[in-house]
């Protein structure tokens, strides 16, 4: 009698269990259902997207701007901050002048979640080089030494962050294979854009020179955050990607609201092109993992447990051959 029992009250159990994972699933659909209707709303008429912001005491920005005019280095984050957000603000503070000082907590979620896969990227190289991670601390500072030499003194400041698009790019390496469209050299130019800034002249190619190709990456930055106005400076690095006639004039794209003229909003609304999407928090995973490594793994490790530690690098992974022509 026992027995029966227990197995009428196991049977209920399911029963119950069972019905209660199909009313959960049925709320899930509903709710991935309103979630693309909304989205698919909002790409249709611009209706703002309702995001979150961090924001930035002035007090805190005035202390940037301080510390960025006595160190080349970022300042660390305040312990009690969200580090990765706290560097996001010191990026977009630096690339605006001070005019941008939210950064939406979607832009901060989408940065994490290219963490984990830049992490393993310096580790899981072919024949077991490390990439970047071991390449940019020989490289990256002299880059960003030829950008400020290169660029007026309203962008210097602009320069430490812009050192770390070749991370993406190329690696640090000046010269890459071919790329699709024929990018060359540590900047990856497109031969149309190493003909307009000099690098091309008939037979002669320094796209893989890294004083003339930086020097050239100087001159486009700022034409691109002219382009583009600080107050949209992430659409002025996007520019970097798919061109500034793509990108710098949805900065005059009065049908959005001005605080939602960045990259992931373009992009949510089909206005930027997709690859996009990842190369803009892409770039700004690479400068939080150069810049802050511990606090980019321990973020990191957030999204995936797996993920692993940082190389120790040798001699062979910082190697940097000698730049010439291409």
């Amino acid at each position: 009698m026992g027995g029966a029992f227990l197995v009428v009250c196991a049977l209920l159990s399911l029963v119950v269990f069972g019905w209660s994972a199909r009313q959960r699933l049925a709320r899930s659909r509903q709710s991935l259902d309103v979630m693309a209707a909304v989205l698919a709303e909002t790409s249709r008429n611009g209706a703002p997207l309702d995001l979150d912001y961090y924001e930035v005491d002035p007090r805190v920005e005035a202390a940037i701007r301080l510390a960025r005019a006595n160190a080349a280095a970022a300042p660390a984050p305040d312990p009690d901050e969200d580090p990765l957000a706290a560097h996001l603000q010191r990026v977009l503070s630096d690339l605006s002048g001070g005019e941008v000082t939210t950064v939406n907590r979607l832009l901060r979620d989408e940065v994490a979640r290219e963490l984990p896969g830049l992490v393993r990227q310096t580790r899981d190289r072919p024949g077991g080089r490390n990439g970047a991670w071991c390449r940019a601390p020989e490289l990256r500072p002299e880059l960003e030494r030829i950008l400020k030499d290169a660029m007026g003194p309203d962008h210097r400041p602009r320069a430490h962050w812009i050192s770390y698009i070749p991370w993406i790019e190329s690696e640090y390496w000046p010269d890459p294979p071919l790329g699709g469209a024929g990018e060359r050299g540590p900047w990856q130019f497109i031969p149309k854009t190493g003909e307009r800034y000099g690098l091309i002249a008939g037979t002669t190619d320094r796209r893989c020179q890294i004083q003339a190709a930086t020097e050239a990456a100087a001159r486009l930055f700022t034409d691109n955050f002219a382009a583009c106005t600080p107050r949209f400076p992430l659409l002025a690095v996007a520019a970097f990607n798919t061109g500034a006639h793509n990108s710098c004039k949805l900065a005059q794209d009065e049908s959005i609201p001005e605080d939602e003229r960045d990259v992931l909003g373009f992009i949510a609304r089909g206005r930027l092109h997709e690859v996009t999407h990842d190369y803009v928090p892409r770039w700004l995973a690479a400068s939080f993992l150069g810049d802050h490594p511990e606090q980019a793994l321990l973020v990191a490790l957030e999204y995936d447990p797996n993920v692993g530690g940082l190389p120790e690098c040798d001699a062979a992974d910082k190697r940097i051959p000698k730049d010439g022509p291409c």
